[in-house]
């Protein structure tokens, strides 16, 4: 472990002969997840060890890089908000009634009886139609994008959708520490920003985010109970196995209660490369930064409001070349833009990187790929001279100022 990054070290060539002196932490878990009535929500909470740190917004972004973002540490922030219009006039029965309620939102929901039974194959309903399940003692769950990229598409090219929510971006803004995203930067917009309407008990079951990408996620009404396993361990050996669990374990439902009583209990306490399960719970006003790469689980203590975004951050760079080599896609749910690999990589290797980063770049191509980069993307060496070259000319002029001066 450095100051400024973490590695992880696995044994690949391990055999059945190789002795490895401590238990596995993959075996022995029951994921045949039971159904689970009323939980006891006060009761469970005082099972969590919140081990998260907090720190103020105000921290300086330089330090916020160092300490976090390079070494991929997740933390909350607090009082980023302060300024919002999202964290004054914010509410999920506003929001649903914007546009006269004919906003469509991306949900899921649940209610007794069957007098919305003909919206539940439907991905997206109207406000109106969610607010009604909500005064019906319905359960929602709202996991809509306020898509960037999708809704400036299709205003330039016709009028505005009825999913168009991008009057939002103007009530929030990125938190101060959390550093320009560089797909941003390069010019590729995407849709990674979601608003988030959540009923008590509802949640997404472990996963991870987008690859290439960290996450800040503010909380604005309620609270969460987030489950962060350690980094580089993958969520699916711990779902709920379909094979043998309740009808609405996992597997995408909209309660979530089975694994946080069933399967956590039974992970806590293991480790995974010397780390262990790390719980909190994140209240209003709070932003938790969550780096890429670590697999989450979250449940809504209560009815919870929070607005999201993704983004490439510098952690990623060593991610992104060698997904380059392994033609992995760049941006999630993009499969028909190719041209944006080729875009974003000018953007970053020209642009944006410092000669610093554009040397880690090569030295990875070097060692491990020989030159197989060249082959399908420009790699100008020549691009740190000219670099090289506009300091000296930068630093000449500086001193000749400076002797002018005098």
């Amino acid at each position: 472990m450095s100051n400024e990054k973490t590695t992880l070290v696995k044994i690949v060539n391990a055999t059945r002969k190789t002795t490895i002196y401590a238990t596995s932490p993959w075996d022995n878990l029951d994921i045949c997840c039971p159904e689970h009535g009323k939980v006891n929500t006060k009761k469970l909470l005082k099972t969590i060890n919140d081990s998260m740190p907090r720190i103020s917004c105000d921290i300086p972004r330089d330090e916020f890089v160092s300490r976090y973002v390079k070494r991929r540490e997740p933390v909350i922030l607090v009082n980023c908000t302060k300024d919002w219009v999202a964290q004054k006039e914010w509410s999920p029965e506003k929001l649903l009634n914007q546009g006269g309620g004919k906003l469509m939102w991306k949900s899921d929901f649940e209610t007794k009886g069957e007098v919305f039974e003909e919206f539940h194959d439907q991905e997206t309903l109207p406000g109106d139609i969610l607010q009604k399940i909500i005064e019906n003692n319905g359960t929602i769950k709202v996991f809509d994008s306020i898509a960037k990229q999708r809704h400036t598409f299709e205003r330039r090219n016709g009028p505005k959708l009825n999913s168009d929510k991008m009057h939002l971006f103007t009530d929030y803004s990125k938190p101060k520490p959390v550093p320009e995203d560089y797909f941003e930067k390069a010019g590729l917009l995407t849709d990674y920003q979601w608003v988030l309407i959540g009923s008590k008990g509802t949640g997404t079951e472990l996963h991870t985010d987008p690859e290439y990408t960290s996450a800040w996620n503010t909380v604005l009404s309620g609270h969460k109970w987030w489950v962060l396993m350690p980094p580089e361990v993958q969520p699916d050996p711990f779902l709920c196995y379909e094979d043998c669990s309740c009808e609405d374990c996992g597997n995408g439902g909209i309660r979530i209660h089975s694994w946080f009583t069933h399967v956590l209990p039974q992970l806590r306490g293991r480790k995974w490369y010397g780390k262990t399960v790390r719980e909190f719970i994140q209240g209003p006003g709070e932003t938790i930064y969550m780096p890429g790469n670590l697999a989450h689980a979250v449940m809504n203590i209560d009815n919870t409001l929070s607005v999201t975004e993704n983004y490439f951050l510098e952690d990623s760079l060593d991610d992104w070349v060698h997904g380059l080599i392994a033609g992995k896609q760049l941006l999630h749910g993009y499969s028909t833009r190719h041209w944006e690999q080729e875009v974003f990589w000018k953007a970053m290797y020209y642009k944006l990187l410092d000669s610093r980063d554009r040397e880690v770049v090569r030295s990875m191509r070097d060692q491990e790929y020989g030159h197989e980069l060249d082959n399908e993307y420009e790699l100008d060496d020549d691009a740190d001279e000219e670099d090289d070259e506009q300091d000296n000319e930068e630093n000449e002029i500086e001193k000749a100022d400076s002797e002018e001066t005098w």
